[in-house]
């Protein structure tokens, strides 16, 4: 509103500067009409001035409102949301820096401190969990498998920590940490038990869960039959709870390689102190001679030792590493891997080096209390895979307990039972979604022992000439045939160019070449992976023919 320059009856008056309306501007008459003409003058295009502001996008050329009302909620969602995704500790809101960059953009802004932030966290995540986590687990197809442990910090403290590992709609392999927790004293079965019910409980997966994979202890012994008992009650498990214990794999293989590993521990000891060293072994004779205060040399006798047993601990390593997966299923992978190891131990336990034949009968003796007592849901998971099915079980006890043995004949009725339990209960879908996993089981680089066990393998199974379906595809000639099916895919692919497939894998990885002298590319898929691999073995099999000076022809 500006004075009019006109005045009416002698009275001045003040005129909008948008629309031309004029009021009286004695001082009799105050400002109101004013300041209630400015909220309702139609010519005023923001209402607000606080509200909106003009923001050019970038690369566009175009104008978007922006709004500049604060919301101190808002702000602090926003806040805490850029913590979390950042991985940010919560002192950051305390910074200085921080502080004075959100005072000089907004001087009214809050400032709150690292507890204030962490309370926030705290909400945050109790709001997401019951939202998006709880919804996601309870709409899950199947059932939930748990693993749990407890961790020791620094300072002594316990901590839990339980693993969800499931299924989604989509059959892709799932795995969430429901709870990492503080675990206060004492840490015994019952406090354990108490502390996993009330969390299953709490995430409303008591009735979904199908077994529980813990580490071999006798607090986790007792745990599990309490829990065991609070769930069977509710008839929340399958089979009255016969598959609902599972021993950690890689802690009872851990277990039986420490047990080994006492008869050379000195020389243990001695290689990890000269680790850094390790390519100059020879000189360490040298530096005995010359330095007196070196004490640590492994001798001749010691290195022979290691390098001895380094052999049998790869057996171990290749399995443990193959349990420790988390993005495929490794419950199939259990009984291959162990009865391996088995077949391992026994030859070395029979063999003539009495060094190697002494360690490997401790371990025999610690690994066979181990191996009466694994679950039996582990072999039944091996019939269930196409590449081993039921003939492989029956060839393994057969090895381990003679023919018709009673361990054999307590799989089949067990898996007869877990069959009819999901039958009665289980709804037909018609789902057809796959996700990538690991197929390749135990079978890794080749080895001697390895390849023993494989044709020793393969002869058995060949004696009685079972049908490929009883005995599976991939197990008939294991790794072999797994890379002859690809030669032969990768083979079949390449003489027909014209193939949508061919087209494909050349315009993504071998524009200006050759299929014979494509590189493997950065992120192939599995398929281009696993075809590439076997490029190799074609070579091998391939007639190479000298055309002329500046070319090959095949």
């Amino acid at each position: 509103m500006v004075p009019d320059s006109e005045k009416k009856d002698g009275k001045p008056r003040a005129r909008c500067k948008l629309c031309g309306v004029t009021y009286m501007a004695a001082s009799k008459y105050g400002t109101g009409n004013m300041k209630c003409h400015i909220d309702t003058c139609l010519r005023r295009s923001s209402r607000d001035i606080g509200q909106c502001l003009l923001s050019q996008n970038s690369g566009f050329g175009s104008v978007s409102v922006g709004n500049l009302k604060f919301d101190s909620n808002e702000y602090r969602e926003l806040l805490i949301a850029a913590i979390v995704k950042h991985e940010l500790p919560c002192r950051f809101v305390e910074y200085s820096g921080v502080r004075s960059l959100l005072q000089y953009l907004r001087p009214d802004v809050p400032i709150i401190s690292r507890n204030t932030a962490k309370a926030d966290l705290v909400k945050m995540y109790h709001r997401e969990k019951k939202k998006r986590i709880r919804c996601f687990l309870n709409d899950s197809p199947g059932r939930i498998s748990l693993t749990s442990d407890l961790w020791t910090s620094i300072t002594t403290d316990g901590y839990t920590c339980i693993t969800a590992h499931f299924l989604d709609k989509k059959w892709v392999l799932q795995k969430r940490v429901l709870n990492f927790s503080f675990m206060p004293p004492p840490h015994n079965g019952i406090s354990l038990s108490e502390k996993n019910f009330n969390l299953l409980c709490e995430w409303g997966i008591q009735h979904k869960i199908f077994a529980l994979t813990l580490d071999n202890a006798s607090s986790n012994d007792v745990s599990v039959e309490l829990l065991r008992t609070q769930l069977n009650i509710k008839k929340a498990l399958v089979c009255d709870c016969e598959f609902f214990h599972l021993r950690c794999c890689a802690h009872i293989l851990n277990l039986v390689v420490q047990d080994g590993l006492k008869e050379i521990d000195h020389a243990i000891q001695k290689v990890r102190e000269s680790i850094n060293a390790i390519f100059y072994r020879r000189a360490f004779s040298h530096l005995e001679l010359t330095d007196s205060n070196f004490k640590h040399y492994p001798s001749n006798s010691e290195w022979e030792k290691v390098e001895k047993i380094k052999g049998l601990l790869s057996v171990f390593y290749e399995a443990t590493c193959d349990f420790s997966g988390t993005k495929y299923p490794t419950a199939n992978l259990y009984f291959p891997a162990m009865f391996f190891i088995y077949f391992t131990l026994k030859r070395h336990s029979e063999g003539e080096d009495d060094y190697m034949k002494r360690i490997s009968c401790q371990m025999l003796t610690k690994f066979e209390k181990y191996w009466f007592e694994f679950n039996v849901l582990l072999a039944i998971a091996v019939i269930l895979d196409p590449r081993y099915k039921l003939h492989f079980v029956d060839f393994s006890y057969t090895k381990l307990y003679g023919d018709c043995s009673i361990e054999f004949m307590s799989v089949r009725t067990k898996m007869a039972y877990l069959f009819m339990e999901y039958a009665s209960s289980s709804v037909p879908t018609c789902s057809t979604m796959t996700s990538e996993s690991n197929v390749s089981g135990v079978q890794s680089e080749s080895s001697v022992n390895k390849q023993v066990f494989q044709e020793d393998t393969v002869e058995e199974l060949g004696k009685d000439g079972p049908s490929k379906t009883t005995r599976g595809l991939g197990f008939r000639e294991l790794e072999s045939f797994s890379k002859a099916l690809l030669a032969k895919q990768c083979w079949r692919i390449r003489t027909n160019l014209n193939s949508i497939a061919a087209m494909v894998l050349k315009d993504k990885y071998h524009k200006q070449t050759s299929v014979l002298e494509a590189k493997l590319g950065h992120g192939p898929s599995l398929f281009w992976k696993s075809l590439w691999g076997s490029l190799e073995l074609l070579k091998e099999a391939l007639v190479w023919r000298v055309g002329n000076r500046h070319s090959i022809k095949v």
